[in-house]
């Protein structure tokens, strides 16, 4: 019994004192239909879908959808809406019997978009055969995850050794990301396993409102080519399965949109201020992460936004807002890491620098430039010689003008007192303190941990043995 119960103690003792740690963890939601290739019904077919052509057009549009999980009363309310881009979609199916008997089935399409952007329903929904459209009704549908999920359900005759072209066309929408501004189209061809063999030529085509570049394209599927507007993508012999689903992200169109408009401008005139401004806003929102991270295929369109500050404060020396925004963006490149991006950058000297900020405090008559802009005091910060090792440069989690600013912190190290200022950027800081009072944190937390647990420990150990010794005496 003494044994089992120092056994127990001991177990209990470090099973409570093991490190706590974050957990760290990706997760992958189910891919939403959006779009998709027909499926056929229940049973084994000999029609094999020969080919399809696929054609998304992003008109560059606004749309909103309905939120199936709201309730009719609060229909109108915001939260029940769903906003992104229209796209509209046709696609046409070869679809050929390859057995000698006639099939007549109900072939399916999925309507209903899931998680995670929401649960709607596609619209304008039309499915022909020839110029002929047919009728066809909404079925609920269980999916592997236990949820209904409405599909198209329409009849089709196959006849034998035949070949017959269905066609559907409907609209949806472009999604936006929790993370950021941008969009996400799909098209699922996994649907389209069902039919007999593989499926022997594809293609599918996304239209822009503009010139399809990488730069307002950023995530694709390999092999993918660009031409003009639009960008193609096919392959052959295909058994399609979930990774072969179809997807890209795109910049958000709206704000695309701006940053083409802004450059229109520029070209008219170099020195609009107006349209620099707009540049820089645009190509920094359109790129910048909520959380402040920008990636590095989007690093080239928020550089061309920081020089498009950087001239309308040489155009407008003495605006306020202009300066704060190009501060604005100077720190955010300070809180990011440049040397992911891949490209040659580099941050402003010392010399460009401050006498923009020195600027800046005279106009507003504020040496604390916190109280006009935090991003501008942490570049103040960044840029200022005088500062102790320690200090450390922290954004704030409140973005000014909706550009999105990180929390991520930087200390700088003291630079030996030059008799002027070096005509560079700051050395990059090598250590934070931040770091030093975590590691503090977590070893007074740990301590406490300890001293608790030994108490646990204590108090348990003395209740099992008082209670031996009385089950001792009751024998005896």
């Amino acid at each position: 019994m003494k044994g089992k119960t120092l056994h127990f103690l001991v177990v209990f003792f470090f099973l409570f004192n093991l490190p706590i740690s974050k957990a760290r963890a990706d997760i992958a939601p189910p891919e939403p239909p959006p779009g998709s290739s027909i499926a056929p019904g229940e049973e084994a077919t000999m029609v094999q879908m020969v080919s399809e052509q696929v054609v998304l057009e992003l008109t560059g549009e606004e749309a909103v959808f309905p939120n199936l999980d709201c309730d009719a009363h609060y229909a109108e309310q915001e939260y029940c809406k769903i906003r992104g881009y229209e796209v509209l979609v046709s696609t046409s199916f070869e679809m050929r019997n390859q057995s000698s008997i006639e099939e007549r089935m109900v072939v399916r399409f999925p309507l209903q978009l899931g998680p995670p952007f929401r649960n709607s329903i596609i619209s304008d929904f039309v499915v022909m055969i020839g110029n002929q459209e047919l009728d066809w009704q909404s079925i609920p549908i269980e999916n592997e995850y236990g949820h209904n999920f409405e599909w198209a359900a329409f009849s089709v005759t196959f006849p034998a050794n035949q070949t017959k072209t269905i066609k559907v066309s409907y609209s949806t929408l472009a999604y936006p990301f929790e993370k950021s501004y941008d969009r996400h189209i799909g098209y699922v061809l996994e649907t389209g396993a069902g039919w007999f063999g593989p499926i022997e030529q594809g293609e599918i085509i996304l239209h822009m409102p503009y010139q399809a570049t990488r730069y307002n394209i950023l995530d694709f599927p390999e092999g993918a080519e660009f031409s003009g507007r639009e960008l193609l993508w096919s392959f052959e012999n295909l058994e399609p399965t979930y990774i072969d689903n179809w997807q890209v992200d795109i910049v958000n169109p709206g704000l695309w949109q701006k940053v083409l408009e802004a450059r229109e401008r520029l070209d008219r005139n170099p020195d609009d201020v107006g349209a620099l401004v707009e540049l820089g806003t645009a190509s920094t929102e359109a790129s910048v992460e909520f959380h402040g991270f920008i990636e590095p295929e989007k690093a080239e369109l928020f550089l061309e936004g920081v020089e498009a500050y950087k001239s309308a404060t040489a155009l407008a020396p003495d605006d306020v807002e202009v300066l704060v925004l190009y501060f604005q963006a100077i720190s955010t490149v300070i809180n990011n890491n440049e040397s992911d991006w891949g490209i040659n950058t580099s941050l402003p000297t010392r010399s460009e620098i401050m006498p923009l900020l020195q600027r800046l405090q005279d106009i507003t008559g504020e040496e604390d430039l916190s109280s006009v802009s935090w991003e501008a005091q942490i570049v103040f910060d960044f840029y200022d010689p005088t500062l102790v090792p320690t200090m450390t440069i922290a954004a704030t989690n409140i973005p000014a003008n909706n550009i999105p600013i990180s929390t991520q912190t930087k200390t700088l190290e003291t630079p030996v007192a030059p008799s002027t200022l070096e005509d560079t950027a700051p050395a990059e800081p090598t250590a934070t303190r931040t770091e030093i009072t975590q590691q503090k944190t977590e070893l007074q937390t740990g301590g406490w941990i300890w001293l608790f647990s030994i108490g646990i420990v204590i108090l348990l150990g003395g209740g099992i043995i008082w209670r031996t010794r009385s089950t001792e005496e009751k024998t005896e």
